[in-house]
């Protein structure tokens, strides 16, 4: 039921609720708060006169083996604010009556807020509180007339036994009654694979991040005066060493835990040399645990001076013929090394002049000696490029139909997003619907789009204070406004003793790579089932779905709203690849 906070604070003293698998609060017993829930695709606003969503106290999700799923539960009080209030979670029982999903498997975490500015973005509520932050899991209070959403993500391992899991969450407020919901997982008959068929190029910088803990030491490896700000799109060798080792795998968990391959794509050559995330000492623990991208090199317009051109030039083969040594040695079938050059240069060239001559010498070089690496750049189709580019990386808005004859030719098709495109569009900016982070991994696949590429997922550029000594964030507020967008490359925030703490935006963009994972394994099915010739049915209803209904996404400029769709749509093909499954069954 969709219920407004008004009317359940009327009713709340009549309230008869059957609680968490027969547990009950008895009728007329006054309730301290009330728990209500969301997916989480819901944006959740503070505000208790907002809150429109569910008041069922039976959460229900389905996820495949090695998949994370992700629901909100809303804490509303209703006559008094609550203070430290705590949340448990059971483990997770198996209609089996003996198999369990422990609870260690169930994260949850305080959803928090970021003030958000007039902008590009702002297409509704423009300096309004949104929710965004996930902040770490400790008891928290809420204050009469707001609410304070939880958010949970439910991680399936590989293999799980398939069926119905169910257990109970528990919240309590200090000093008051607990309350329960009902937790029931479905379980597919199926695992995601551990390295997906869709690239990820989202970029991590690793100055952004060592300076907002180290800044001292930045600076002084840097050469900086104690004031300087150092760039955020940058990268360098020589601050490798600031942060220890252990925090850079806990980075990169972070990330292939969100189906991100750690990379940064602004890696230019300094002193012959450019800085790879992760290293090669790092590389085989990434791939092993689902990286399937990463760049070697970033690359652009050479000097005008043709003796600094042809030094460049040295130094670039040098270096990448290291690192193709390393990619031969380790001959990962479904791994892409890649360059990303002349980033935008298609716009950039009114003001910076041509770049053809830079793109040919530099490509050429890589296409004749490195064909394993290949040369990507986020541009438009351009013709002049044909031969030079392996991975064409257009906005979603500059896709075109003619992209998918350099996929006939063996070229790859990625895009982007940045700060724009912006409405009608789908994008990732905190005031921009909370579809729109899953729904894109779902254009993707409904273009053929095999790549998806981020400038930034630690862009912190806009904050007072980010690598200077002073007190930062959270002592100073956050600072919404990125090239006139808000949050526009900030997915991931700096959380405490350099812990990565992750934005409702990306765990939605993680549920969306799912998806497409799972439209990638019922398309491998379903030409494994059209070759067979006897499911003539099940192929077409498969292909429909593939197709993506209309009703989900017609266009890039016209998809669903509605969350519900979304995961109706997921259920559709979970359902249609374990029928595949069971047909192809020896």
């Amino acid at each position: 039921m969709r219920v407004s906070i008004m009317a359940v604070v009327v009713s709340v003293l009549a309230l008869a609720v059957t609680s968490a698998w027969g547990q009950r609060v008895e009728k007329g017993q006054a309730a301290a708060f009330l728990v209500g829930q969301a997916r989480a695709m819901d944006k959740v606003f503070r505000e208790a006169a907002d809150f429109r969503g569910s008041l069922d106290r039976h959460v229900q999700i389905a996820a495949a083996g090695r998949e994370r799923e992700s629901f909100q539960l809303v804490v509303l009080p209703v006559a008094k604010p609550l203070r430290q209030v705590q949340v448990k979670v059971g483990d997770l029982l198996h209609e089996d009556g003996v198999t369990l999903l422990p609870s260690s498997r169930v994260h949850w975490y305080r959803v928090g807020y970021v003030q958000t500015k007039p902008s590009n973005s702002s297409i509704r509520r423009a300096g309004w509180w949104w929710p965004d932050i996930l902040l770490p899991a400790e008891p928290f209070d809420v204050e009469l007339g707001f609410v304070q959403p939880v958010w949970f993500t439910v991680e399936v391992p590989a293999g799980a036994k398939a069926g119905v899991y169910r257990g109970l969450i528990t919240l309590q407020p200090e000093g008051g009654e607990a309350q329960t919901v009902g937790l029931e997982v479905t379980v597919r008959s199926f695992s995601l694979p551990l390295r997906g068929k869709l690239k990820t190029a989202f970029c991590f910088s690793p100055i952004a991040w060592e300076a907002w803990y180290r800044p001292g030491e930045v600076r002084k490896l840097l050469g900086l005066t104690p004031d300087e700000q150092t760039g955020e799109l940058g990268a360098t060798w020589k601050t490798e060493g600031v942060l220890g080792h252990e925090k850079w795998l806990e980075v990169y968990d972070f990330l292939l835990a969100h189906r991100l391959s750690p990379t940064l794509i602004y890696n230019r050559l300094e002193d012959g040399k450019a800085r790879v995330i992760p290293g090669r000492e790092d590389m085989q623990y990434c791939y092993d645990r689902g990286m399937n991208a990463t760049c070697l090199v970033n690359v652009d317009k050479l000097p005008d001076d043709p003796a600094a051109a042809d030094r460049y030039m040295k130094e670039l083969e040098a270096w990448i013929s290291e690192w193709n040594r390393f990619t031969e040695d380790k001959n990962w079938p479904d791994f892409t090394w890649y360059v990303h050059g002349f980033d935008e240069s298609d716009m950039r060239e009114h003001r910076q002049g041509p770049f053809e001559p830079s793109i040919r010498r530099i490509y050429d070089l890589i296409g004749e000696k490195f064909p394993r690496v290949k040369r990507e750049s986020a541009n438009p189709l351009n013709p002049a490029h044909v031969g030079l580019f392996d991975i064409w990386t257009p906005l979603t808005a500059q896709w075109e139909p003619e992209l998918k004859e350099r996929q006939a030719a063996g070229d790859e098709v990625w895009a982007y997003v940045c700060c724009g495109p912006t409405k009608p569009f789908a994008n990732f900016f905190t005031d921009f619907p909370g579809v729109d982070p899953r729904i894109l991994p779902w254009q993707y696949h409904q273009h053929g789009v095999t790549g998806f590429l981020y400038y930034m997922t630690n862009y912190y550029e806009s904050q007072e204070n980010r690598n200077l000594a002073g007190p930062k964030w959270p002592e100073r507020p956050w600072n919404t406004l990125s090239f006139g967008c808000n949050n526009d490359g900030v997915l991931i925030y700096p959380g405490p003793d350099a812990t990565p703490l992750a934005s409702t935006r990306l765990e939605n963009l993680r549920d969306g790579i799912e998806d497409y994972e799972a439209l990638a394994m019922l398309a491998e099915l379903t030409e494994r089932l059209a070759a067979v010739g006897e499911h003539d049915d099940l192929v077409r209803e498969a292909k429909e779905v593939l197709a993506v209904r209309p009703e989900v996404s017609r266009s890039w400029t016209e998809y669903t709203q509605e969350p519900a769709v979304i995961v109706q749509a997921r259920a559709e093909v979970d359902k249609l690849i374990e029928a595949a499954m069971k047909a192809l069954a020896p």
